[in-house]
């Protein structure tokens, strides 16, 4: 909605991705560069001609944080609720595919491997940042859009990328608590309100990266925080995440956005049950919905991933949506250990 009449000039992008990037260390810096000067070798600037150059390498990166996400989701229960006693956690995430659907024929599972500084991310082919991961230590993190209820403009002066955030607790962090820390801590540094999922095996949070007073405080809620007037959960064993901060004194998004609310509610009364889950009935009530349907629900026509996370075995499996649509049963493909 920024850009609307592009037409090839890609100029107020770039200012934005250029900005960010300065931001960036130096090892986040050179790794970008490393990247876009042997796949950019043969290109310059902005072409439709099939070949990456290095400017568009680096709008790519910058893309989460110059170019706000969509729509995404996430549940998470603890062991109280599980057959085996221990933490499942669930992300679904949502973007605009392309005009061909692009996105779909780039998935990638980023094994980065670097000591104790390991982690796995489940991404698009060619982004280092990290928009869902989970390091050795279990500790998994997923950005969620929000936005602002109030209209705060856009700013990339003075900020840093988010998304990069992310990956340095994935790299440094062993506890979601910890990661969730740093970002509410250094909220005011980014350039969008975002919602981030963090579990481990212990712990589920939800930061509220409010960037803007208008908008809220940063906060790291749990299952006990107290919600928006209006809103209800049933049951403290499990955390939900939309796109709208949910404790109470944050910017409402939620009870005055159909598409918020539905989803909340659906998963409220899907998984708010007296039924102990196993990991293989979490996966079929995460994918119930038929998608024929035309009403809002939480696996839109738009799911670039689905990644569902089993702390008992450590077990990270993945729905990855081809050319058609995200359909009924979808297959879950085994994406190793964390």
């Amino acid at each position: 909605y920024a850009f609307p009449d592009i037409e090839g000039d890609y100029s107020g992008i770039q200012k934005r991705a250029d900005t960010l990037k300065a931001s960036l260390s130096d090892d986040y810096i050179k790794e970008m560069e490393g990247i876009a000067s042997v796949i950019g070798k043969n290109s310059q600037g902005f072409k439709k001609d099939g070949i990456l150059s290095p400017e568009e390498i680096y709008i790519t990166q910058m893309v989460p944080d110059a170019l706000r996400p969509t729509a995404c989701s996430s549940i998470t229960v603890n062991g109280n609720r599980t057959t085996t006693g221990e933490r499942i956690t669930s992300r679904i995430m949502e973007w605009g595919l392309g005009s061909d659907k692009q996105i779909l024929s780039a998935h990638c599972v980023l094994h980065s491997e670097n000591g104790d500084r390991s982690y796995t991310s489940i991404t698009t082919l060619g982004l280092m940042d990290v928009i869902t991961g989970i390091n050795n230590d279990g500790v998994m993190i997923a950005c969620h859009d929000v936005g602002s209820a109030h209209n705060v403009p856009y700013t990339c002066e003075n900020k840093t990328p988010q998304s990069y955030a992310a990956r340095y607790c994935l790299e440094n962090y062993s506890s979601a608590k910890d990661a969730g820390d740093y970002l509410v801590e250094n909220a005011l540094n980014y350039t969008f309100s975002t919602n981030y999922l963090l579990t481990d095996k212990n712990d589920a949070f939800c930061a509220e990266i409010a960037v803007d007073p208008l908008d809220g405080t940063p906060i790291l809620r749990d299952s006990s925080t107290e919600l928006h007037s209006g809103l209800s959960w049933d049951d403290e064993n499990l955390l939900c995440i939309v796109n709208s901060f949910a404790a109470k004194e944050n910017s409402d998004l939620i009870t005055s956005n159909s598409g918020n609310l539905v989803r909340w509610e659906k998963y409220r009364r899907i998984f708010c049950t007296d039924e102990l889950l196993s990991f293989s009935r979490f996966k079929e009530l995460i994918t119930c919905e038929k998608m024929t349907d035309k009403v809002i629900n939480f696996r839109s026509s738009e799911v670039v991933h689905l990644v569902v996370v089993d702390y008992s075995t450590g077990n990270i499996e993945i729905i990855f949506p081809q050319d058609q649509d995200m359909v009924d049963t979808p297959e879950f493909l085994d994406a190793g250990k964390y």
